[in-house]
């Protein structure tokens, strides 16, 4: 079983303090996000950035899912995750949800349709990345 762990920095003595400071910022990041890797301090920045700005987490969750409550958001997160996760290749998504790749298009477009968002569209992209990241962090996804 792999676990979380997070890394500072190399100082020297004298900085030891910062270094820890650092790992354990990394270690709060690989535990919040369920990474099975080590992570350094400086890595990951905006998954850093999703945890210590949760308002906008927030607005965005309302943004991108309000539409959406329980088994239906589920899905939709998991989907907009997963095709997000695979670089906006469907076939590899769905292979991943283990559904068709028509129906990951369904619900792509579905998403679009009620919220105007458009994963191809890079801004869109990050506010549903963001969105999708917030909720994974709070346990919500």
């Amino acid at each position: 079983m792999a676990l979380p762990v997070g890394l500072g920095p190399a100082r020297p003595l004298a900085q030891l303090r910062e270094s820890l400071a650092e790992a354990e910022r990394a270690d709060e990041v690989a535990v919040a996000f369920g990474l099975d890797r080590c992570v350094n301090g400086g890595e990951l920045p905006l998954h850093r950035a999703v945890l210590t700005l949760p308002a906008i987490g927030e607005q965005l969750v309302e943004r991108c899912f309000g539409h959406t409550t329980g088994e239906r958001r589920t899905t939709l997160v998991r989907t907009v995750g997963a095709y997000l996760a695979a670089d906006a290749n469907a076939e590899q998504a769905a292979a991943a949800l283990f559904v068709h790749p028509n129906t990951l298009r369904y619900r792509i477009r579905a998403l679009t349709a009620a919220t105007g968002l458009d994963p191809a569209r890079t801004e869109d992209a990050l506010a549903l990345w963001w969105a999708v990241r917030h909720l994974e962090a709070t346990g919500h996804s």
